[in-house]
């Protein structure tokens, strides 16, 4: 008897681990599929194998759209994506690799991909990648840029026109009382 009650007590006990373990996974499952990182897996032929959410909505594709597909179909510079594949297949981490993304409505995300791989017995799995959008961050520097270019421009511009005059400029830096007075206006 007590052998009997010895082994349901075993069994009692695997299967609480069993729960917890089930509750554990489900509980991890949920956290990437929910993460608010853009999150996929690519196998070694580069087929997309799954992605989250984020990952949907940042690109504006559908599961069905998007899982099964090639990622090369999603990178804007063919080059950059060979490059990612290779470094990927030759076991390489990638930690902030730059790259444009085609979303579905024709625009473009620059994207910065952290990225390695999951080997089973020295084969190739899956890719373990991350996505995070600098789309608002290039765009910014792209127009800080352009605000520079202007204002170099104009100053060209305000140079040759007081240069071809010959007037007198000043300028007083209020901040340390310096005034500066141009040789022509003394």
């Amino acid at each position: 008897m007590e052998n009997i009650s010895v082994l349901n007590e075993k069994v009692r006990q695997l299967e609480l681990e069993n729960n917890r373990l089930k509750q554990e996974v489900a509980e991890l499952s949920d956290f990437m599929e929910n993460a608010s990182i853009p999150l996929h897996w690519v196998d070694e032929k580069g087929m997309i194998t799954w992605a989250n959410q984020a990952e949907l909505d940042a690109l504006g594709y559908t599961k069905d759209e998007y899982i099964g597909s090639n990622i090369r179909d999603y990178h804007a510079d063919q080059d950059a994506i060979s490059d990612i594949l290779k470094r990927l297949t030759n076991n390489e981490t990638l930690l902030n690799y730059s790259a444009d993304l085609k979303c579905k409505d024709g625009s473009i995300r620059h994207v910065l991909i952290s990225s390695n791989v999951l080997r089973r017995a020295g084969k190739f799995v899956h890719t373990r990648c991350f996505t995070k959008d600098i789309t608002s961050i290039v765009r910014e520097k792209l127009e800080k840029n352009e605000l520079l270019q202007r204002l170099e421009e104009s100053e060209t511009r305000l140079r040759l026109a007081v240069d071809s005059t010959r007037l007198g400029t000043w300028d007083w830096d209020t901040s340390t009382g310096y005034i500066y007075i141009s040789p022509e206006g003394r």
